[in-house]
């Protein structure tokens, strides 16, 4: 079905001239085949808790397959420097507890699936499933985005990786967590985060297209940088005192030219 792929599943049993696959219904019948579908799973449905337990896996059918999957892609595969940690959406409209509605994606409906993957090109280091709220959190004591980062994380701390991230993910408390694990983050940053230091918030601290303010707290630096709109920015991972590359900026007229940006840009 992989290599002969037909717009619906009954298709493959069709006795349509222009449809119809005669190697597979030599298999097995159609009805067989929906029957193994349905009910197939590769792990003991006897060992996982209730579904009132917080510790039930709503996963748990699938679970020994994921977890070789996300060892090899730790065990065999070197990432470079820089990797970056998003969230996907895989595209499914059926009946599912923990289905995702994220108006903002390309495809709205489906399930959400935390990623860190290798800048340099796209290699997928580690993932993981949402399925929704669970009891047993690991570092239950963070929030969620916080969680998740350390979560997609820990197969390179102490390495001197750096993470980055969006606005989503970028917070303080975060930071302060990589550097002590000798992992550093840059990313955008929302401008009502907890600890952002307010004199970057003032309307007119910068005013002009390229200006950009710094504050710098030992490591940590925050930015506020104005290309159209002004656009923060966290740090661990940059010199403040470095320039970064021209971008091109649109002004007010319409006509486009080169806007000075930070390093962390």
């Amino acid at each position: 079905m992989s290599i002969v792929q037909l717009p619906s599943m009954d298709m493959y049993w069709s006795t349509d001239y222009m449809f119809g696959n005669l190697f597979i219904p030599n298999i097995m019948p159609r009805d067989r085949f929906d029957k193994l579908l349905q009910y197939f799973h590769a792990n003991d449905s006897t060992k996982n808790q209730p579904r009132d337990n917080p510790r039930h896996d709503r996963l748990h059918h699938k679970r020994p397959i994921m977890d070789i999957v996300k060892k090899k892609c730790v065990d065999e595969y070197q990432p470079h420097q820089n990797t970056s940690v998003d969230e996907a959406l895989i595209a499914f409209r059926g009946r599912l507890g923990f289905r995702q509605y994220l108006p903002a994606k390309p495809t709205k409906y489906g399930v959400k699936v935390w990623m860190s993957a290798d800048s340099e090109n796209g290699f997928a280091n580690e993932f993981d499933v949402y399925t929704g709220k669970k009891g047993d959190e690991t570092n239950a004591r963070y929030g969620l985005t916080t969680r998740v980062v350390l979560n997609l994380t820990r197969s390179i701390a102490n390495k001197n990786h750096i993470v980055n991230l969006d606005n989503y993910f970028t917070s303080f408390q975060l930071f302060e967590i990589l550097k002590r694990q000798s992992t550093y983050a840059r990313g955008t940053a929302q401008s009502n985060r907890k600890e952002f230091p307010a004199r970057l918030l003032h309307p007119k601290c910068v005013k002009n297209q390229g200006d950009v303010k710094i504050v710098q707290r030992g490591k940590m630096v925050a930015y506020a940088w104005k290309k159209k709109e002004v656009i923060y920015f966290l740090s661990t991972a940059d010199d403040p005192t470095e320039v970064g590359a021209q971008v091109p900026g649109r002004q007010k007229d319409g006509t486009q030219r080169q806007v000075q940006s930070p390093s962390v840009v």
